[in-house]
């Protein structure tokens, strides 16, 4: 390649990458009649959401700041007053941003839902109330069948709460589908519908192309949601994704480059009861194949990096672990955990998949003895 085009490729990419990324800071303003320590603060940056945020107060106002590399960065607020759960959510541009919240002599009444904005935009009257009334009959019907039956769920109970469920998350297509003009209905293709277990990925990448305009799809965001839907559609046989990234113990490490025949690729928390479960079975794999042949990889769902490694000291997991990384993530189109991936290295294949939600070490066992002809 002449060095002329090899400098301008790099230029290039410099330069959308420093258009993609840009900088918030909003300062919130709460009443002193809210319990600060009852506040949670996220935010989601168009490429990953950040959870439990703990900014410093100061009398009654804190400052976030970050960046995002979608339209806008979105805040989320969520206030826990007795037993009852508040929330509520704003986008942040560029501009230095203000939420004021007012305070309500009727102590009954939602703490976040009366405020001032300044360069700051409510999600409801960007769209979120116009589609809590497009709804509301399904919403209502899904939301009235949970209080009825109060958590005590049969698998025939279940299956109608998955039905429901259905009927509600068909409304919500339908509603982007009626209002692609509006940029809340992107926003929320990408942040709830994308992630919908039952919906079809080749659907979804369909209504993708037919739905949104041209400057939406080519987006930072649009990309994000290709890539994504893209990772759902991975089955066996297709090419794995590559990706280069460090451990927990900074090592670099290179799916490409393992110096196994086989990578186990799990996706995983400590939290997830199921996935704890199957650490046995995976412990068993490590016993039994040497890491010549299978290296296992581990990408935690953790949001806290000590919750992982004390997981990985208690369950004695002796294989190579990745904190909260969002790019591997998004690349393989991971909807739920516990998920695993094995991975022909020398072919560049996958050749087993399981997104059941369960993991199927049975399988992986076969699979392995029958290649490495054991």
């Amino acid at each position: 390649m002449p060095k002329r085009i090899f400098i301008l490729k790099l230029l290039l990419l410099y330069y959308s990458n420093s258009v993609a990324q840009k900088k918030f800071n909003v300062l919130i303003d709460f009443p002193s009649n809210i319990d600060r320590k009852n506040i949670k603060f996220q935010y989601d940056n168009g490429k990953e959401r950040y959870g439990n945020l703990k900014p410093t107060f100061k009398d009654n106002k804190v400052m976030i700041s970050g960046i995002y590399y979608s339209k806008y960065a979105t805040i989320y607020l969520d206030y826990m007053k007795g037993t009852t759960g508040f929330n509520n959510a704003f986008w942040i541009t560029d501009k230095s941003a203000t939420i004021r919240f007012l305070p309500d002599k009727d102590s009954t009444q939602n703490p976040l839902k009366n405020f001032e904005l300044k360069n700051a935009y409510s999600l409801n009257s960007m769209g979120q109330e116009k589609l809590n009334k497009f709804y509301a009959v399904e919403e209502k019907d899904f939301f009235d069948f949970l209080l009825k039956i109060k958590g005590n769920m049969n698998d025939s109970l279940v299956q109608i709460a998955f039905e429901k469920a259905k009927v509600k998350n068909k409304k919500v297509i339908e509603f982007v589908t009626n209002n692609s003009n509006l940029y809340y209905s992107f926003w929320l293709f990408r942040n709830r519908i994308i992630t919908d277990m039952d919906a079809n990925p080749d659907s979804l990448i369909k209504i993708f192309n037919t739905v949104f305009s041209d400057s939406l799809k080519k987006s930072f965001e649009g990309n994000e949601i290709i890539k994504y839907l893209n990772g759902r559609r991975l089955s066996i046989y297709n090419n794995y994704i590559d990706f280069i990234v460090n451990d927990i113990t900074g090592k670099k490490i290179t799916l490409s480059k393992s110096q196994s025949k086989y990578v186990l690729l799990t996706f995983w928390a400590s939290w997830c009861g199921p996935c704890v479960k199957e650490l046995t079975y995976i412990k068993e794999l490590r016993k039994y194949y040497s890491k010549d042949e299978l290296e296992i990889i581990s990408v935690s769902w953790d949001k806290q990096i000590l919750d992982l490694k004390k997981a990985i000291t208690k369950y004695q997991l002796s294989w190579i672990h990745i904190f909260d990384n969002n790019e591997i993530t998004n690349s393989y189109g991971i909807v739920a955990i516990p998920e695993v991936f094995l991975i022909d290295i020398v072919s560049k294949k996958i050749i087993y998949r399981n997104n059941e939600n369960e993991y199927d070490m049975v399988n992986v066992h076969k699979i392995l003895n029958e290649n490495l002809k054991r």
